[in-house]
């Protein structure tokens, strides 16, 4: 679903350096962000006063960590299970949402 044309999004990144959605079932280039990394990337703690500052502190980990579109909605959930040519289901697991789910969840530590 496409968020309405007046919605602010606070993690658009106006240099155009978001993360590519089109993104694949390998391995990440760095090793998965883990909730104990996260202070140690991101030393400052939201609060009311200083979400500027930590915006620009934790866009980069989201866009190193491939993780940007995932947040901003901009990267969608692929299918579960793959299609044939004609379009029918198959019961063959979809690579890239087994991918997507993993990511999704570093997302939400």
């Amino acid at each position: 679903m496409d968020a309405p044309q007046d919605t602010i999004n606070p993690f658009f990144d106006p240099h155009g350096s978001s993360s590519s959605s089109s993104s694949t079932a390998s391995s990440p280039p760095y090793p998965p962000v883990v909730a104990q990394n996260i202070s140690s990337l991101v030393p400052v703690k939201l609060s009311q006063e200083n979400y500027l500052l930590w915006k620009e502190l934790f866009l980069p980990v989201l866009q190193t960590y491939d993780l940007l579109s995932i947040i901003d909605g901009s990267e969608l959930c692929p299918p579960q299970y793959l299609t044939t040519q004609e379009g029918s289901l198959t019961s063959t697991t979809n690579l890239a949402f087994v991918q997507w789910i993993k990511q999704d969840r570093h997302c939400k530590i």
